[in-house]
């Protein structure tokens, strides 16, 4: 009896650190998130002098040539298409593409997570799948938009994830509920330069199409994760995943 005390002790222990090690790598993985949606704003793009001339193989010159920072003339001026009020603001929609490019991996890397044969949370997965499919969408309404005005588009690479292994549906939950909030709050940086600059289409664009979305998202997300903290693991995580998540 004694034996099997010291066993069950020892077990819930292991459980015990192990639940303190992914916490902390979910600390982690949070600051590395904002670290490169923040980061994202320090990229300078200096496009190539002459596009159309002796310089044209854009891939034989330095990489941080591929895309441009916009500043001065670039190749957005050789469309008979630009209206862009500012050239800043081009260049933040670029970059903006890049961060919905990255949320859509992140969230593909939790979908595959929960589909894993020995963790198994089908609604979850599901879930993270679809905001992967609408951070995707997104990536490609920002890119018709730059297209429709006369921009050019400038993809940059998209960093990884910051993990493969997202814990439990709590702790990606609010993993999933800081990348949306960082999102956010870039989205609300790009329509003051469009403010700044007078560029009123700017402002609507991202208005009707998604900072409505974005507050939606984030109080679906919030909600989640209070409701995850009130159930906890086991049963209850199996029950949310089937009935709240399974449902959708």
């Amino acid at each position: 009896m004694a034996e099997r005390e010291r066993i069950a002790r020892a077990f819930v222990l292991l459980l015990a650190v192990q639940a303190v090690v992914l916490l902390a790598q979910g600390k982690s993985c949070r600051h590395r998130l904002a670290d490169h949606i923040r980061g994202v704003d320090k990229w300078t793009f200096d496009p190539p002098k002459n596009i159309y001339g002796k310089e044209r193989n854009v891939h034989k010159q330095k990489s941080s040539l591929i895309v441009q920072d916009f500043k001065g003339n670039g190749t957005s001026s050789q469309s008979p298409a630009w209206i862009w009020a500012n050239n800043d603001i081009e260049a933040g929609i670029n970059k903006q593409i890049n961060r919905e490019l990255f949320a859509h991996y992140t969230y593909l890397s939790m979908a595959a997570h929960f589909g894993r044969d020995d963790i198994h949370l089908p609604g979850f997965a599901a879930f993270f799948k679809k905001a992967a499919e609408e951070e995707y969408t997104h990536a490609h309404m920002f890119m018709e938009f730059l297209n429709k005005r006369g921009g050019r588009v400038k993809l940059h690479h998209i960093m990884k994830p910051c993990r493969d292994h997202w814990g439990n549906g709590l702790m990606a939950m609010r993993d999933a509920l800081y990348l949306e909030k960082e999102i956010n709050h870039a989205l609300l940086d790009l329509h003051q330069v469009a403010d700044t600059n007078r560029d009123p289409q700017v402002q609507d664009f991202l208005e009707s199409n998604f900072l409505g979305e974005q507050v939606d998202s984030i109080k679906t997300l919030a909600n989640y994760v209070s409701t995850l903290q009130r159930l906890g693991g086991g049963l209850g995580e199996y029950q949310f995943d089937k009935e709240t998540l399974g449902a959708k």
